[in-house]
């Protein structure tokens, strides 16, 4: 699917109108459209009321639209996006110059990784007009199959294709509409109407362009003469009617508006640890109990955390050339320091840098913006950068995260021996006991004519990690008898052991006598499963008790916020896997560029190496790409040579790091010199984390 917005300020002209009936007057006036198929806009341009154009905060009028041969700019400084590269969203003051536009609005447009949310607020009359109602389109399209509706959780009515409806629908609570694979959620303003028209209720504006093509609309009305007006409403492309119900719920659940007025829009997904906010002048914005951003002027400012790092952008809104700072204030412990950032573009360039400190909480947040007195290294274009989306990576040192957890307590039993949950029993006879000791519950193995033996898989393999548990033993008071626990990463490795030197009381055990117990796993490969046993050739009657079994890892969170991005979890999501069979770990297509979800390695990814025979003595070159924070990604890259590939040593002697060149936000390429002397010689570059 495919949703654009427009938006105008008054940096941009509106757009040419060169027909005998005008159109286009409206065109950047905050216009909001979906498609699906991709013709839906395309056939219904021809019958469209261009009064009111998809997402257009304006009066409903029937008059000729105008025609201004100066092609007038938008009437406000404020219009802009901020991204991360993956998700983004824009905002904008609707003061539209001219005679022929009477509203005032402030319209944001917010994108997750589903939908897209669209906020107005500030809605009120600046000019007379036709006296019409002011009214928000939240779509004119293409009239595919029926329309379907529900309103305020009435069962859903229908609209068939091809007639002409002209409804208008009080929506006093969250009300959805769909039609043509595309769902339009409504949370209204108090009372608030909405219109549907289609087929001949739409006002053509060219009735000789009519193409037969019939035309759906749907708008949220505010009056004649509103003051303070708002607007909410979500559009999720790919959506049944059937799944419409679920999906109100799940985005209500989801999705919160953290503000839509007192000069702040903005959303928070939960799902997405996803904040966006616009800024219309300074002010703060409650986020959560936890997190609240303040911004000293107007700004855009987006927040994204992935695992315990953050994606920040922020962009100043007012494309102020003359202004040098914005200062925010972020009640969360991002990682203090300075961070360079990129300016984007077809030739990126370096900018300048936000500071990041501790204050109270949280943390300041100066961004310093692109300014006059640094218009010589933008080349003398440096204006076109003012209102730039600025974006850094904010990363930590590293994060301790649970894989797997069990306190038992999840399990259901019956009778003390059924079992169930994520562990299977893999040897033994008869059931493992769930024991209670002092309320808490206990795994209770068994050894002897048993020997029961325990066995979890991990949902996501850990190539470096920690096996933390809480442990007793009963007895075990013969040398042939043992607790124990295993990992597997091919083979089955024993981690830990205990035998008679352990506890030979013949009292039950009570949890406050359980032991801790932490295995580091280095030494051992990707670990996928863990398992726990009780080994004995006597009689049953000595016992090991388990309880808070974890297994954690310390990951680079920055490389697992990349490998979410491309949607890759479990096995696939390992530094040295290789999911698109490529020949490419993930590792290397991390630090080098590459897509770790297309088969196929992208060209300038892989290094490149030439001769030089030039000053009498001939030189190898090597290039290699090489993200530019890479240490802060705990990433290291570097060559080493041997004369032998059978059986020589390898060596990161003999060659010099002779220059780097930014590639783009990301990226820079390093060239290294190797002088080659009569033998044959190998160079390889190896690519390492320290996370």
């Amino acid at each position: 699917y495919y949703i654009s917005v427009k938006m105008e300020n008054d940096r941009t002209n509106g757009a040419e109108d060169f027909e005998s009936i005008k159109k286009s007057w409206h065109s950047g006036s905050g216009i909001l459209q979906a498609m699906v198929r991709g013709d839906e806009y395309d056939q219904t341009r021809w019958n469209m009321d261009w009064h009111a154009l998809p997402g257009l905060t304006e009066e409903w009028r029937t008059d000729a639209i105008q025609y201004n041969g100066n092609y007038l700019p938008g009437g406000s400084t404020y219009s802009g996006m901020a991204s991360d590269g993956r998700y983004g969203f824009g905002a904008m003051e609707y003061r539209s110059l001219g005679p022929y536009s009477v509203a005032n609005a402030n319209k944001g447009f917010f994108f997750t990784e589903t939908e897209a949310i669209a906020l107005g607020n500030s809605i009120s009359r600046r000019s007379s007009g036709q006296g019409r109602e002011i009214i928000t389109t939240m779509d004119q399209t293409l009239w595919v199959g029926s329309v379907t509706y529900s309103i305020d959780g009435a069962p859903a009515a229908t609209i068939s294709a091809g007639t002409h409806p002209e409804l208008s629908l009080t929506v006093s609570a969250p009300s959805w509409v769909h039609q043509g694979d595309i769902g339009y959620v409504i949370f209204p303003d108090g009372s608030q109407p909405l219109y549907i028209r289609g087929g001949s209720q739409v006002n053509l504006t060219d009735p000789s362009d009519a193409t037969g093509d019939d035309v759906i609309h749907f708008a949220l009305g505010h009056g004649t003469n509103p003051v303070a007006g708002k607007y909410h409403y979500v559009i999720v492309p790919n959506r049944t009617a059937a799944q419409m119900p679920a999906y109100v719920a799940d985005l209500t659940n989801r999705v919160s508006v953290i503000a839509n007025g007192g000069g702040v829009q903005g959303i928070h997904d939960t799902s997405l640890d996803l904040v966006q906010l616009a800024f219309y002048g300074s002010g703060s914005a409650p986020v959560t109990t936890n997190l609240t951003v303040s911004a000293d002027r107007p700004a855009l400012v987006q927040l994204r955390r992935v695992y315990e790092d953050w994606e920040l952008c922020v962009t100043d809104p007012q494309h102020a050339y003359a202004a040098t700072e914005i200062n925010l204030q972020i009640s969360e412990t991002l990682t203090p320091g300075i961070y360079d950032y990129m300016l984007p573009g077809i030739y990126p360039l370096a900018g300048e840098s936000m500071e990041i400190t501790p204050s109270g909480s949280g943390v300041s947040v100066k961004v310093l913006l692109p300014d006059p007195s640094n218009d010589a290294a933008y080349n003398d274009q440096g204006e076109l950068y003012a209102g730039a989306p600025l974006h850094i990576s904010v990363p930590s040192a590293g994060k301790v995260i649970t894989i797997t957890r069990d306190d038992f307590q999840s399990n259901t039993w019956s009778g003390g021996t059924g079992w169930s949950g994520d562990w299977a029993v893999t040897s033994g006879s008869g059931q493992p006991e769930l024991d209670v000791l002092a309320g808490n519950y206990c795994v209770k193995l068994t050894r002897g004519d048993l020997n029961h033996s325990i066995t979890r898989t991990l949902a996501s393999p850990v190539s470096d990690g920690t096996l933390v548990f809480k442990w007793d033993v009963d007895r075990l008071d013969n040398p042939d008898e043992y607790a124990y626990a295993e990992v597997f990463d091919g083979s089955w490795h024993t981690v830990w052991a205990m035998n008679s030197s352990g506890n030979d009381s013949d009292l039950k055990p009570t949890p406050d006598n359980l032991q801790e117990a932490s295995v580091d796993l280095s030494a051992y490969g990707t670990v996928t499963q863990i398992r726990f046993s009780m080994s004995s050739s006597t009689s049953s009657g000595d016992y090991f008790y388990l309880d808070d079994i974890e297994l954690r890892t310390t990951v680079n969170s920055t490389y697992y916020a990349w490998a979410t991005d491309y949607l890759l979890s479990g096995g696939d999501a390992a530094l040295l896997a290789d999911p698109d069979d490529d020949g490419m770990d993930n590792l290397s297509e991390y630090a080098l560029g590459g897509y770790p979800d297309l088969a196929g390695l992208p060209a300038g990814v892989l290094p490149e190496v030439y001769l030089d025979a030039s000053g009498g003595s001939n030189v190898m070159t090597m290039l290699y790409r090489r993200r530019r924070d890479a240490a802060a990604r705990g990433l290291s890259y570097y060559l080493d040579l041997t004369e032998n590939l059978d059986g020589g040593t390898w060596s990161t002697n003999g060659y010099t790091e002779t220059g780097t060149y930014i590639i783009d936000a990301g990226f820079e390429s390093v060239t290294n010199e190797i002088p080659i002397g009569a033998s044959n010689g190998f160079i390889r570059l190896n690519i390492e984390t320290d996370r």
